[in-house]
């Protein structure tokens, strides 16, 4: 089944700002975890990815969320046979045109242990750089410790900068703390977190919910400020 994956816009401050510290610095392979699964790691990785191919880079992103998988059933594709210690995953990338990427869906049917190798993994992204300027690892989460993923420590120990997503208003800030000592431990090169605001209010929905306060008293005003408040599109500006 085909699962809709909203897209950040390229030219985003928060992307621009990562785009700098990570691809403006020379990095060609990234890592984009999360400390827990679901704080949109698939999102900005895409958009990472979509960020280097509109600079003219020949990009290609990696599912490496063997539990979620969602770059790859995004697109209605399925998991694909692929493994670090060969060339399979040269054969196994597909053409997205619409994203102006590569992907490699998420692997299935390859030994796990492969996948908690850094060195294979190292090697394997050495290798796909010999067909792309620029690899973007979709990876499972840092606290995911299912038994079935992709450790992603491992991933970002093998690549060249690792950047974090965190749900804004719901990861802890210990959580995270936690992932980022886990990640260091592993001597990944964590160069910057992303806050992914989606479950945080807007400034309007705060706004309206204070205007209500006033409907007992004043309904007609109530009312009229709320949509005021709902037609300013810079008060309804949602990041995430």
């Amino acid at each position: 089944m085909r699962r809709e994956r909203a897209l950040l816009p390229i030219h985003h401050p928060e992307l621009d700002a990562i785009f700098r510290r990570t691809v403006g610095k020379s990095a060609r392979t990234i890592c984009v975890t999360a400390a827990n699964p679901g704080e949109g790691v698939t999102t900005f990785a895409l958009a990472l990815a979509r960020r280097g191919a509109a600079g003219g880079l020949k990009s290609v992103i990696v599912d490496a969320d063997v539990v979620n998988s969602d770059a790859t059933l995004s697109r209605g594709l399925s998991r694909r046979f692929w493994s670090p210690i060969d060339l399979s995953p040269r054969g196994a990338v597909v053409r997205i045109d619409d994203w102006g990427l590569g992907l490699l869906p998420a692997p299935t049917g390859a030994d796990p242990l492969v996948f908690r190798d850094p060195q294979l993994l190292r090697r394997m992204f050495n290798v796909a750089l010999e067909d792309f300027d620029l690899v973007i690892v979709d990876a499972s989460a840092v606290h995911d410790d299912s038994g079935y993923a992709i450790p992603a420590d491992g991933i970002a120990a093998s690549c060249e900068a690792t950047v974090l997503v965190v749900s804004a208003g719901v990861t802890s800030e210990h959580v995270v703390r936690r992932a980022a000592a886990r990640l260091a431990a592993a001597d990944a090169h964590l160069c910057g977190a992303v806050l992914n605001d989606r479950f945080n209010p807007s400034l309007a929905d705060e706004l309206c919910r204070q205007v209500q306060r006033l409907a007992p008293l004043a309904p007609g005003l109530a009312a009229r400020m709320n949509r005021w408040v709902r037609r300013n599109a810079l008060l309804n500006m949602q990041i995430g």
